[in-house]
């Protein structure tokens, strides 16, 4: 008995939804060129129907197709679906996806989690990242200077400073890795670093931090006056906690100069630079010239 021949209607359907599937794309990509992006989303939806029923499980192209779902949906303003096709996009990666998209997934969906006021899954995903990262072999210095800093952050907020402290290190040496590149990115590091051992009352560090901060900011080609004015601010902060009002009194009015000519408002560094310099005087018994900063600070409210 001679077997039948073989049926190729599957093998077209297959390949038709194959070639639906790149046709969509190429819609959303248009689409959303042009910031159609309302008009978008129904289409990027149709895609990744279309991708399931084309494609096996795991195969890449349904990971891109939820990458780009995830990507409108934040374009979007839509958290939750963000995190859904996020999360889907990201456990379908596997080992030949490479670590380096992982570590890009994983601080993504960092990002996003803590944009949504969720820490403790923020700190997992980008944990993640770091591990990934490392995994990698080369890793990119820049995305692991704002993957250490976020967790760095996460943890002062949970009141770990210790933890804070690690992630901190973490992300200096990372910046540093990049030379002269990561000198600005560095010198913010620092400056969260000095805030750090300030209220901790470890003035001796948080000098050292706030006065390496201060020059690499200086040394900007140009220097951002706003940034500037932050790190001689936050430097005499910590001089006039240890009584050297000198130093303090000369690094305030240069923040607070700084800030008139950046055009700062009371919500601002300047206005934190105004209300210390106004104690820094009552502190040594000028409360009349006190009393004219304090009016200063008034008028930047308005």
């Amino acid at each position: 008995m001679r077997a039948g021949a073989p049926t190729l209607a599957p093998m077209l359907r297959t390949r038709g939804k194959i070639q639906l599937w790149g046709i969509l794309m190429e819609k959303v990509r248009l689409l959303r060129r042009a910031r159609r992006l309302r008009e978008v989303w129904p289409v990027a939806r149709q895609c990744l129907a279309v991708a399931r029923e084309a494609f096996e499980e795991g195969d890449g192209r349904i990971v891109q197709t939820l990458e780009l779902l995830g990507e409108l949906a934040l374009e979007l303003g839509e958290i939750r679906p963000a995190l859904t096709y996020y999360t889907e996009c990201y456990e379908g990666i596997g080992p030949e996806g490479g670590a380096e998209r992982r570590a890009r997934l994983a601080a993504l969906l960092g990002a996003v989690h803590r944009s949504a006021g969720e820490r403790r899954e923020a700190a997992r995903y980008f944990n993640e990242a770091l591990a990934a990262q490392t995994a990698g072999g080369e890793t990119n210095a820049l995305e692991r200077a704002g993957v250490a800093n976020s967790l760095a952050l996460i943890a002062l907020e949970e009141g770990d400073a210790e933890t804070a402290e690690r992630h901190y290190g973490t992300a200096l040496e990372s910046c540093r890795q990049r030379g002269d590149d990561g000198a600005e990115d560095a010198a913010v590091v620092l400056n969260n670093t000095g805030i750090l051992f300030f209220h901790a009352d470890r003035f001796a560090e948080a000098e050292a931090a706030h006065r390496e901060a201060l020059a690499a900011r200086e040394g900007q080609v140009p220097p951002d006056p706003k940034a500037v004015a932050q790190s001689a601010g936050n430097l005499a902060a910590v001089y006039h906690a240890q009584g050297r009002n000198e130093e303090a009194e000369t690094l305030y009015r240069k923040a607070i100069d700084l800030g008139d000519g950046a055009g700062q408002t009371a919500s601002d560094d300047q206005a934190v630079a105004l209300r210390n310099y106004a104690q820094l005087l009552r502190d040594t018994g000028h409360n009349r010239q006190a009393k004219s900063v304090e009016g200063k600070i008034a008028k930047l409210a308005h």
